[in-house]
């Protein structure tokens, strides 16, 4: 190391001068020098790399402190060196650590009443459908017929919430958007479907693990109520500072009086959840979706990524 700051020093327990010409690799617990060593090398060498790493380093007095590194490449007294900026990371991650022990526990929580909630609603429609079977007058047998509609009802809020069980357990972090569309599309059996995914191999965007569903969502629906569909296309397109990725089918569409009501809770032929999960989701973590197909040629979402929550892995 041949320049650092007091803040750096602070860090690690050293000073200044107790760091300056000394081999960067010590700061490193033992499983981790080489592995640094390396990437500074491949830096060094102009190859792509991520520019943001979290790691540990050791202290002064052997104790390990979590950071995260941003380096860059830049020339320093006419030779290349690696210029890397450090931050504290520790604190955040206690507290990311303490957020998930408390949504695991909620989780649980509500994963035994929801069963508990589950089961004491099939008691009450299988008696309900037993009396339907008797004899009944047909205001009786209306009045049963309501309340089984309304156990049906509550029976879907319920699975309302496992839907959203697990979105935000994992925390946001860059992925492949092509990785993340194959693999929503080998959870849904599309038939005869044909499914083309044009999507460049090196794009990432930042977002919530979950993101994988809103596209098995999409497809889901796309067989569920393309009716005639044949084919699916997704593909991204750059608008200004934004990235577009486009889902279309060739399906029977969606009418102009529904592009948006197919995005409320409880519209739909089957629970309704699903667009209304797939925006919320979206809006979550910074994307927008919206319907602009046209109605008879086959339904198109285009969902909006901000700048900031792409990037080209090569960059």
């Amino acid at each position: 190391m041949v320049f650092l700051n007091d803040a750096f020093a602070r860090i690690t327990g050293y000073t200044v001068d107790d760091l300056t010409g000394r081999d960067f690799r010590t700061l490193f617990p033992p499983d981790k020098q080489e592995k640094f060593a390396e990437f500074i090398r491949k830096r060094l060498a102009g190859e792509p790399l991520p520019k943001i790493h979290e790691t540990n380093l050791l202290r002064c007095d052997n104790s390990e402190i979590q950071v995260e590194a941003i380096g860059a490449l830049i020339s320093y007294q006419g030779a290349p060196a690696d210029l890397i900026i450090v931050r504290d990371i520790s604190e955040r991650k206690r507290l990311e650590f303490s957020l998930l022990e408390a949504l695991q526990k909620l989780k649980i929580l509500t994963g035994i009443t929801r069963h508990d909630i589950i089961n004491d609603l099939n008691i009450i429609t299988v008696s309900l459908d037993l009396v339907l079977d008797s004899d009944l007058r047909r205001d009786q047998q209306e009045y049963i017929t309501n309340a089984l509609t309304a156990g049906q009802t509550l029976k879907n809020t319920i699975e309302f919430t496992r839907e959203c069980e697990d979105f935000g357990s994992l925390s946001s972090r860059w992925m492949d958007l092509i990785s993340i569309v194959n693999a929503a599309r080998s959870d849904v059996s599309l038939g005869d479907i044909t499914a083309d995914i044009l999507i460049s191999p090196d794009i990432e965007i930042f977002a919530d693990p979950i993101i994988q569903k809103v596209f098995s969502t999409l497809f889901e629906n796309s067989v569920r109520h393309g009716t005639t569909i044949s084919a699916i296309w997704i593909t991204t397109e750059k608008r200004g500072k934004k990235i577009i990725i486009v889902y279309a089918d060739d399906g029977i569409g969606i009418p102009e009086e529904d592009k948006e009501r197919i995005f409320q809770h409880g519209y739909g032929k089957n629970t309704g959840i699903g667009l209304y999960l797939v925006r919320e989701f979206l809006s979550i973590t910074g994307l927008t979706i919206c319907e602009t197909g046209e109605s008879g040629k086959g339904a198109r979402f285009e969902i909006v990524v901000p700048h900031g929550l792409f990037r080209f892995q090569k960059d």
